[in-house]
């Protein structure tokens, strides 16, 4: 009896953990079900040993795919998974997400390196077939790819041969698509490099002949013969010239022309590929028209419309880590010179993080609409996931925006940084045969990379929620093909991800639940298209709700080596069901449904569709802005002679030595209309604009002689009380000492009729600074304008320059910074200032941005300056302010400030909670100043802890002494600030929490109050502004530009920005314009922006960009 109560009481227990385990796996929002619960035992297992020649590399851990499949449709989807040295499996789907694994008996047993899965009927017949590509029978043998046809008995016969397509290129992925729109499936094939002789990283010219080896593949179906269709390559014709290790692949109508184009991922320095469709049978790589870089080694892509917008965008993964332990681990070869000469090769700006390109719109170059994007994956929050392979944008909680999962993870550290060290010196006293011993058993002893696959929630503002911990996700593997599909039918998303060493992931969705209330809804759409292209691929789906939309296209091919179910669900959050549904198939013929209910799955078939779809065309009649560059002859371009700062100082930022060109307006010529000054960079003459009665503009170059040095902020002004406009400029460079005679401002005087001189002795020969700004007004109220010169950066980083403000006496300026106010003297690395009248005493005062520093402003008493910063009401503003503008945002009267900053999209996210830091102290003694940023970077265990932001390699170039203290890169990965900086004698320290650009609202009485602008203004840094009412409706707006090409190599580029046009809406609200509608699409390094006003009246806008040609607008004023 006692035995009895005491197995029941066991019993009792086993159930209630069992009902609890369960419970907790339901309350996530996937389950993670075991291969005893699926019968899916499918395990990717790479056995090092059987390599060939005993080879050791990443190529050996890339992975195989997933494929769902619907094999003898019955409306459960099955399950194909790609094996490598292990035999595919196929499994069919019994319900209740049970599968057999049929594999032997369907005819699908592999011998090969199998790579990327295809599903498509590609003989028209109603049933799934499978395309499989190859790294050949071995990795690195070649072997014919293979394509199983359906039997429609669950048996497949491989065909290849047959039908044209028994490719043996080493090949990663096939896609199906109709790119000539003649009704039938043609297939893209991406490919790789294996076998060179040379590092795939080896810096070699690109080869676009057509002829090299991994050069990807076109196929067209030209049509049946012997009852199914035959394939022709027709690479060359199409104009597919390539060299890339091609990766993942994603088809997509990106610029919504109606005709399909193709993404490509290239991994190590071989760039992307945008394959734009000409509409003729040909393609043209649009990569660089449409971006401005991309990932370094992309390794999978998608493309969905993130945002609800109507446009698609896409995102490409790399290897960048997330925490810091991984970071500081992870090698990186890439150095400035590194950067330098692979621009110099050709390729294409690549940094190595994940990347996310939005779609912001079209414009047109000739005849070709091009499609061009901001990538914006730091700001949106998934730039870093480790060693990553697919990902997959689908609305995994039914709420209506696309989320992402991320499949990572590789077999050995190959980049790990302490491994590679080993391997540039274990050479040394070795013969070649013990050196790759040596590397072999050095590289075993390294753990396997296995972490959990990513998951994160769209936050619906282009920002997306890190959610792996509490999403039942959270296991660690060497993760690779993903697919999403409805395993159960239920009306949401699981997930199927194939695994090295580890059995298959079924992820089972929560969301919707037998007997439970649905707190969010779907709708699905199974596509019936004509004979040649049953599944319907390319057909486009809007559904709109709300006054609100979403799209997705039938395309199954995505992520990494995978294909997705074909049937496309939407989420439609709280919606029973939606306003109207529009199906745009294939052959431009769309249908229309209204008021369909949610929790459905609707049929759709091509043959319904009886109207025809026109796609949007270019608004250019309606914009506000209209590039008159051309039409006015002004054809200037600003020059800059490459300078590489981080020669002399390694732990620099940015190259603060391309800051131009900078802009000046007035009537220099005394003819009643505006002029402009425009600099230049070193050993280049800047330019004189006269306008002409007619509208247009007259350059004359402004010859000074010899010009070692970059022309940097101006000022066209009054200074003699003459009548007339001089010219005052300052200069840069980081070429020469802080004290050079290059950085001394000048003075030129003007006779009255635009002709210019130098006042020799009109500037202090001490007032010597790399210039950022120079401003100018009657301070003291003598009624001589007065001048104030903002030092931008000292050549001891990050040290503050000299500031300067000139007392003007008839033309003679004095320096009287260090009577009047001496905290101007060297106020720190000051960006912009502007004079304001900030507390309506009819005195001005001044206000100043920079970097590592809050906005602070200097009340003018009329003789001396004392700051007030601190009775503002403002906190916590210490930003890396770019730029800086004194105007009436919001029309009361009174004078706000718009200052630019460095942007949301970067790494560091900063708050008053974890802020950056620069700690800047003499390390070694050595006479020079070693400037390292810190950032919250999160550690093991995923809190957030100060780190330096730079790696191992790099702070030892600039301080040699630190590799007595960290041998290792392990080592340092765990040094804080107090390991690195333990002597707080002389340091440096200097804080930024907040870089989102900003408007400071003057609340009276010396008050000021901070409003972020709007997400869109956050994609870059803001170098210039605008405030002005530019459409004519009698509100201001707000034009911003920005950008910066010059940062360090590591960091990579900010350019994310086509300037922003905010339309002012009224109570201090902006709307913002794209610039595909706007009109104001403004590529470049932009520096400067000014405004201006014709002799019709118009206004121009007039913008500056670093090495490039300068533009100009006109604003169209709104029609009354």
């Amino acid at each position: 009896m006692r035995c009895t109560l005491a197995n029941l009481t066991k019993f009792i227990v086993f159930v209630l953990i069992l009902t609890g385990c369960k419970e907790k796996k339901q309350s996530q929002l996937f389950s993670s079900l075991s291969s005893r619960e699926t019968g899916i035992t499918f395990n990717n297992v790479i056995d090092e040993s059987k390599l060939p020649g005993n080879a050791l590399n990443e190529f050996a851990y890339m992975g195989g795919g997933v494929g769902v499949i619907d094999v003898n449709n019955d409306g459960l989807k099955d399950l194909f998974f790609g094996g490598n040295q292990v035999s595919s499996k196929l499994y069919l789907n019994k319900g209740n997400n049970q599968f057999e694994d049929i594999t032997q008996s369907a005819g699908l047993l592999t011998s090969d390196w199998i790579t990327g899965v295809s599903i498509v009927d590609i003989n028209g017949d109603g049933y799934d077939d499978i395309y499989l590509c190859t790294y050949g029978k071995t990795l690195g043998t070649h072997s014919p790819n293979l394509l199983f046809i359906n039997q429609h008995n669950n048996t497949f016969k491989e065909e290849a041969a047959e039908y044209g397509l028994a490719d043996t290129s080493y090949s990663t992925q096939a896609v199906f698509f109709d790119f000539d729109k003649d009704g039938d499936l043609d297939m893209y094939l991406s490919n790789y490099m294996l076998g060179t002789s040379y590092s795939a990283n080896y810096l070699i010219p690109k080869n676009l002949s057509g002829h090299s080896p991994a050069n990807d593949r076109l196929y067209r179906n030209d049509g049946n013969k012997n009852s199914h269709p035959v394939f022709s390559d027709i690479t060359s014709n199409a104009g597919i010239k390539e060299d890339g290790y091609g990766l993942g692949v994603a088809v997509c109508d990106f610029n919504m022309d109606g005709w399909p184009d193709i993404f490509v991922c290239g991994d190590f320095v071989s760039n992307d590929d945008l394959w734009l469709n000409n509409k003729n049978g040909t393609f043209t790589n649009a990569l660089e028209l449409s971006t401005k870089h991309q990932s370094y080694s992309s390794m999978g892509c998608d493309a969905a419309d993130i945002n609800n917008d109507g446009l698609f965008d896409f995102a490409s993964v790399d290897m960048m880590p997330e925490d810091n332990y991984r970071k500081k681990q992870t090698f990186s070869f890439m150095t400035y010179e590194r950067y330098q000469e692979e621009r110099n090769l050709g390729y294409a700006p690549e940094f190595a993080r994940n990347m996310l390109q939005l779609n912001i719109g079209n414009y047109k170059r000739g005849d070709t609409v091009v499609p061009f994007f901001s990538e914006i994956g730091q700001l949106a929050g998934i730039s870093e996931t480790d060693w990553s392979w697919s990902i997959l944008f689908a609305d995994f909680n039914n709420d209506g925006n696309k989320d992402v999962h991320i499949t990572n993870g590789i077999g050995r550290d190959f980049i790990n940084a302490d491994f590679i060290k080993f391997s540039q010196k274990g050479r040394e006293g070795n013969s070649d045969e013990d050196f790759r011993k040596l590397l072999r058993d050095k590289l075993v002893a390294l753990d396997h990379v296995a972490i959990p696959n990513y998951l994160y929630f769209n936050n619906g503002d282009y920002t997306f929620t890190n959610v792996t911990d509490s999403s039942g996700i959270k296991q660690n593997s060497m993760s690779n093909g993903a697919a999403y599909v409805d395993l159960d039918n239920d009306g949401d998303l699981d997930l199927v991800v194939n695994n090295i060493n580890q059995e298959a992931f079924i992820l089972i969705n929560n969301q919707n639940q037998p007997n439970k209330i649905k707190k969010n809804h779907s709708l699905g759409f199974v596509l019936k298209g004509d004979s040649l292209n049953t599944k319907g691929f390319g057909t486009k789906v809007f559904i709109y709700n709300d006054g609100k939309s979403q799209l997705q296209e039938q395309y199954p091919v995505r992520g990494y080596l995978s294909s997705v179910d074909s049937k496309l669900l939407f989420g439609t959050g709280l919606h029973v069901k939606v306003d109207s549904v529009v199906v745009v198939w294939p052959n431009d013929k769309k249908q229309l449904l209204t008021n369909v209910m949610s929790d459905s799955t609707y049929i759709l078939y091509q043959k319904d569709a009886t109207v025809f779809w026109q796609p949007d065309q270019l608004r250019s009649a309606t914009t506000t802005f209209v590039d008159l560059t051309d039409s006015i002859n002004v054809k200037y371009k600003h020059n800059d002679v490459e300078f590489n700062d981080f020669a002399y100082q390694r732990l620099l930022p940015q190259k603060y030595s391309q800051l131009g060109p900078f802009i000046s307006t007035g009537d220099i010529n005394k003819d009643g209309l505006t002029d402009f000054y425009i600099g230049n960079g070193f050993n280049s003459d800047p330019e004189i604009f006269l306008q002409s009665a007619n509208g247009r503009f007259s350059g004359l170059p402004f010859t000074i002689g010899s010009k070692f040095e970059e022309d940097e902020a101006s000022a066209l002004f009054d200074a003699d009380g003459d009548g007339d406009l001089d010219l005052l400029v300052t200069f840069g460079d980081m070429r020469f000492s802080d004290t050079s005679q290059y950085y001394q401002p000048r003075l030129y005087l003007n006779d009255g009729k635009g002709n210019f001189s130098l006042s020799v002795n009109a500037i202090p020969s001490n007032v010597r600074t790399i210039a950022s700004c120079a401003i100018v007004a009657d301070y003291d109220g003598d009624g001589d304008p007065d001048i104030f010169i903002g030092g931008r950066v000292s050549k001891e980083y990050p040290l503050s320059p000299n500031s300067y403000l000139l007392q003007n006496n008839h033309g003679i300026f004095t320096d009287v910074t260090n009577k009047v106010c001496p905290e101007l003297s060297k106020p720190g690395m000051i960006s912009s200032a502007q004079w304001a009248d900030i507390d309506n005493d009819k005195i001005p005062d001044l206000v100043i941005a920079g970097e590592y520093m809050p906005l602070r402003f200097f009340k003018n008493d009329g003789n001396r300056f004392k700051e007030i910063t601190a009775n503002t009401g403002l906190k916590n503003t210490e930003g890396l302010w770019r730029s800086l503008l004194a105007a009436d945002v919001d029309g009361d009267g009174d004078i706000d400030f718009v200052a630019g900053n460095l942007g949301l999209n970067c790494d560091y996210h900063t708050s008053p909670v974890y802020p950056m830091k620069l700690y800047a102290a003499d390390l070694d003694h050595n006479g020079s100043i070693d400037p390292v940023m810190f950032y919250y970077i999160k550690d093991r265990d995923g809190n957030r802890k100060l780190y330096p932001s730079i790696n191992l390699d790099l702070i030892t170039s600039q301080v040699p002494a630190i590799k007595k203290k960290y041998l290792f890169n392990k080592d340092y990965a765990n040094a804080t600030v107090e390991d690195i900086f333990p002597d707080k004698k002389n340091l440096e320290v200097l804080t930024c929490n907040e870089t989102r650009t900003c408007w400071f609202e003057n609340l009276g009485h010396g008050k000021f109050m901070m409003h972020a602008l709007p997400v869109e203004v956050q994609f870059a840094p803001v170098n210039a502004i605008i405030c002005d009412d530019l459409d004519g409706d009698g509100t201001p707006d707000l034009l911003l530009a920005g950008n910066e090409y010059q940062t360090e190599v590591m960091t990579g580029r900010y350019d994310a920005s086509y300037g922003c046009f905010l339309k002012g809406i009224g109570n201090k609200e902006f709307k913002v314009i794209s610039p595909s509608k706007s009109g104001f699409k403004l590529d470049g390094d932009v520096k400067d922006l000014k405004l201006v006003t014709n002799a019709a009246h118009e206004k121009l806008i007039l913008a500056g960009i670093n090495n490039d040609y300068m533009k100009i607008f006109k604003c169209k004023p709104k029609q009354k």
